[in-house]
């Protein structure tokens, strides 16, 4: 399984339920089927939510939005009070797709 290298790990990203407010939350590591997130709130697996992460490179920026669903939670709070929860993509742009697949060859590439 792949993961994109820790200099990129602090992206900004925003993740809501259908009926609550846009929170943040800190990217664990991502690939293409999905992204471990740092959250502050403990979540449900199988809640649907929407990730917006504003991907960033010298030579693009781009903000991916996409649609998914939680698969797992730590039960407990780590150390920085966060849970992890794992994250799969169900809705995503073949675009977005491409965009992911450019910036983990890019990654990898810089990491190797």
């Amino acid at each position: 399984r792949r993961v994109f290298p820790r200099f990129h790990m602090d992206l900004p990203i925003v993740y809501s339920r259908e009926t609550e407010s846009p929170k943040s939350a800190r990217l664990g590591n991502a690939s293409q089927g999905g992204l471990l997130l740092c959250l502050d709130e403990q979540i449900s697996p199988g809640d649907c939510i929407r990730i917006q992460m504003h991907l960033t490179d010298p030579k693009a920026s781009r903000i991916l939005e996409a649609v998914g669903r939680i698969v797992w939670v730590s039960p407990e709070r780590k150390e920085d009070g966060s849970y992890h929860a794992g994250f799969a993509f169900e809705e995503i742009t073949e675009g977005d797709l491409k965009t992911i697949r450019g910036f983990e060859a890019l990654w990898l590439e810089q990491a190797g």
